[in-house]
C-alpha cells in the first residue's frame, strides 16, 4: 500500500504496483489476474471438478504461452488458493506459475493476459492466472532485528517520533520493526518499519511511506525500509482436536479450553498461579489464561445463555472495565452464570470423536471386509498370510480407535469438562503504565476450579502438572516457575505449549511493537492517538508457525520452564506472535484483586 527504500538490499516490495481495469496485476516480483488472493496464501488441490486430461491440457495452455514469450518457468500448476488473512468463502481456482528470481514485470503481466486469453477461448471459465517470484511463493520471513544494529538503541524514540510527527494517521494501526523479506538467509533481508493500517483501507500511502523515511533517514537510517500493509493482527482462538490424556480429569495446562455452552472457537489454559491475600498464611490456587478466551465474542453473543438483561449488562461492562471483587457483587455473580469454562473444550472432544470415526470408517474397506468375509466362513474360508496379517493389524487399530471414541463419548456424555468459572480479570481492552511510565497490554483471567477438578493434582500449597503439555518429544520439559521479564534479551529462545501447534520454539523480538489506541480526547471532541507497547515474537527459524488460532492463552516460558509471558494473538499477514509480559499480568493481578503476592504454582517437593 506504500514503500519506501533507499537501502542497498533488495526488497520484494520495489518497483510500481498497477492494477488495470479488469483486475489484473502488474508488479515486480508477481503478476497476474482478474482475482489474486492476498499474500500469505495457501495452496490447495485445484478439486474434484477438474479430471486429469482437463488439467494437463490447462497447464499445457500456459506452457504454451510462456515457451512463445520465451520466458523461463520453474513449475505449472493449476490448484486452488486461499489468502491466509480473511480467506475467501470459497477457494480461487488459478494457474499457478513458479519464476525464477529474476523479474520481468512487463513480460510477466503480458503472459497472464495471454493466458488468461487462452483459456477463455476454449471455454475455462472462472480461471485466474498468477506468476509468481519462486522466493515471494516460498515465503516472506519476518525475523528480529539484531540487537547491534544502528535502529535498536533508538526504536522507542523513533516509533514515538514516527506517532507524533506524521499527517493522516486516522488509518494506522500499529507499527512495528523487523528484517522482512524474501531471502531464507534471514539477516539478509532488509531491516523495515512496518506500518499497519485498517482493513477496509484502501488510500495508498506512498507519500506518507517518504514521509516516515525521511525521519528515519534523519536520525542516519536512511537505509532502513518502510512499508504500509493492510493489519493482519487476530486473537488464536480455533477449534483443534484434543490428547486422550485430557480425559481423565487432570488439568492440562497447554491443552484446550472453551466456553460453557457457547458456540465460539476454542483456546488454551495457560497454567496454575497462586494468590496470597494479606493476614493469609494459605495460597490460593487459580487457572490463569487470556482474558478473550473466556469472553464471548460479539459474533457469539447471540447464544441464549446471553439474551438475559443481567449478561448482556455484563458483558458490556467487561469490554472496558476489568472483572474485579470489589465490584458490584452483582457483577461477581453474572460471571459466574456466564463466564463459566470446559477444559477439554465439549467442541474439540466432538471434533475428536468425528476424527477417530473417520479413520474407522477408512480402515473399513473393501479389502477389510473382503478378509472378514472369508474369516467368518471359517474352515470353508481361505486368505494368503500376508492378507491376513493386513487384516488383523487393522483389526487392532480399529479397536483401539473404538476404545479411545467412547472415552470421549463419554467426557461429552457425563459433563466431566467442566473447568470452573472466571473469578477476576482484565477485561477486553485493558492497558495501564508499568514500572517504567509506558502504557502496556494486560490480558489476563483467573479461573476458579472446584475441588473434584484440582484436588487430585495438589501437594498442600503445591500443584503437579503445571508445565506444559508435551505434544511433542522435547528434551526437557520442566515445570513452570519464576514469573519475570527483567532479564529477558533479544534472541532468547523462548517455548510456548499451545492446543494448536503444540510445542513449538522461536526466538525473542527485542524491538517491542506498537499498537495505536484511540482515547477520548480530554480537550472536547475527538480523540487522542496513544501508543501502547506489545512484545512481539518473530517467525522461528525453520519457518514453522510459533502459534496458530487455537494457542492464545498459551504461557510462553525460557528453556528452564521459567514464564515470561501470555500468547495474546498474532499477526497472521506477518507471522508474528505477540504477548503479555507475566509481570504485568502479575502487578495487575494484585491491583485488581488486592492479592499481597502473586506466584506460578510451584511442584510439589520431590
Amino acid at each position: 500500500m506504500g514503500f519506501c527504500s533507499t537501502s542497498s538490499i533488495s526488497s520484494p516490495f520495489h518497483g510500481p504496483v498497477i492494477v488495470d481495469r479488469m483486475g489484473f496485476l502488474q508488479s515486480t516480483p508477481r503478476a497476474g489476474g482478474p482475482y489474486l488472493c492476498s499474500l500469505p496464501a495457501r495452496t490447495i488441490t485445484a478439486g474434484p471438478h477438474y479430471d486429469a486430461d482437463t488439467v494437463y491440457q490447462i497447464e499445457g495452455y500456459a506452457a504454451q504461452v510462456l515457451r512463445d514469450l520465451h520466458l523461463e518457468y520453474q513449475g505449472i500448476r493449476l490448484v486452488g488458493r486461499h489468502s491466509k488473512v480473511d480467506p475467501e468463502p470459497e477457494q480461487v481456482t488459478t494457474v499457478l506459475v513458479r519464476m525464477p528470481n529474476r523479474p520481468q514485470p512487463g513480460s510477466w503481466y503480458r503472459a497472464t493476459k495471454e493466458i488468461n486469453q487462452l483459456l477463455l477461448r476454449h471455454h475455462h471459465h472462472g480461471i485466474s492466472v498468477e506468476l509468481i517470484e519462486t522466493h515471494l511463493f516460498n515465503g516472506i520471513y519476518c525475523s528480529p532485528v539484531e540487537s547491534n544494529h544502528s535502529i535498536f538503541p533508538k526504536w522507542r524514540n523513533l516509533a514515538q517520533e514516527i506517532v507524533a510527527r506524521c499527517p493522516n494517521r486516522h488509518e494506522w494501526i500499529g507499527l512495528d520493526c523487523f528484517r522482512y523479506g524474501t531471502n531464507p538467509h534471514r539477516s539478509s533481508n532488509p531491516v523495515t518499519v512496518i506500518i499497519r493500517v485498517r482493513k477496509t483501507c484502501e488510500s495508498p500511502f506512498v507519500r506518507a511511506a517518504r514521509y516516515v523515511h525521511g525521519i528515519l533517514a534523519a536520525s542516519g537510517e536512511a537505509e532502513v525500509d518502510v512499508l504500509f500493509t493492510k493489519d493482519g493482527t487476530k486473537s488464536f482462538i480455533l477449534n483443534p482436536t484434543i490428547p486422550l490424556e485430557a480425559t481423565t480429569g487432570s488439568v492440562y495446562p497447554g491443552v484446550s479450553i472453551g466456553i460453557h455452552q457457547s458456540s465460539a472457537d476454542c483456546s488454551t489454559l495457560g497454567g496454575f498461579v497462586q494468590l496470597r491475600f494479606k493476614d493469609q498464611k494459605d495460597w490460593n490456587t487459580f487457572a490463569l489464561t487470556c482474558f478473550h478466551c473466556v469472553f464471548p465474542p460479539e459474533m457469539h453473543q447471540g447464544d441464549s445463555y446471553l439474551q438475559s438483561q443481567d449478561a448482556k449488562r455484563g458483558l458490556k461492562r467487561w469490554e472496558r472495565h476489568p472483572l474485579t471483587v470489589h465490584d458490584d457483587p452483582s457483577f461477581l455473580d453474572i460471571a459466574k452464570r456466564i463466564l463459566r469454562i470446559d477444559h477439554p473444550a465439549p467442541r474439540d472432544l466432538k471434533i475428536t470423536i468425528k476424527s477417530l470415526t473417520q479413520s474407522i470408517k477408512d480402515m473399513k474397506d473393501t479389502s477389510f471386509y473382503a478378509a472378514k468375509a472369508e474369516i467368518d466362513k471359517g474352515e470353508d474360508g481361505w486368505l494368503p498370510d500376508s492378507v491376513k496379517g493386513e487384516y488383523e493389524a487393522a483389526l487392532k487399530w480399529i479397536q483401539q480407535f473404538e476404545k479411545e471414541r467412547d472415552i470421549y463419548s463419554k467426557m461429552l456424555k457425563n459433563g466431566a469438562y467442566y473447568l470452573g468459572h472466571v473469578v477476576a480479570g482484565s477485561g477486553m481492552h485493558r492497558t495501564w503504565l508499568d514500572g517504567a511510565n509506558r502504557r502496556v497490554a494486560v490480558d489476563w483471567a483467573l479461573i476458579k476450579i472446584p475441588s473434584h477438578r484440582i484436588d487430585r493434582q495438589m501437594h498442600e500449597d503445591r500443584v503437579s502438572g503445571n508445565k506444559g503439555f508435551q505434544y511433542s518429544k522435547m528434551p526437557t520439559n520442566p515445570p513452570y516457575h519464576g514469573g519475570s521479564f527483567i532479564d529477558a534479551r533479544d534472541e532468547l529462545k523462548l517455548y510456548k505449549s499451545g492446543r494448536s501447534t503444540g510445542m513449538t520454539t522461536s526466538a525473542y523480538h527485542g524491538l517491542e511493537s506498537v499498537k495505536l489506541d484511540r482515547l477520548k480526547s480530554k480537550k472536547g471532541a475527538g480523540y487522542d492517538l496513544v501508543i501502547t507497547w506489545i512484545n512481539t515474537i518473530a517467525t522461528s527459524d525453520d519457518s514453522y508457525s510459533f502459534a496458530e488460532g487455537g494457542d492464545s492463552g498459551s504461557w510462553i516460558t525460557r528453556v528452564d520452564g521459567k514464564v515470561f509471558g501470555i500468547l495474546a494473538g498474532g499477526d497472521e499477514r506477518l507471522g508474528t506472535t505477540y504477548f503479555c509480559r507475566i509481570n504485568d499480568v502479575f502487578d495487575d493481578i494484585k491491583d485488581i484483586t488486592g492479592a499481597a503476592e502473586v506466584r506460578i504454582a510451584p511442584p510439589p517437593v520431590s
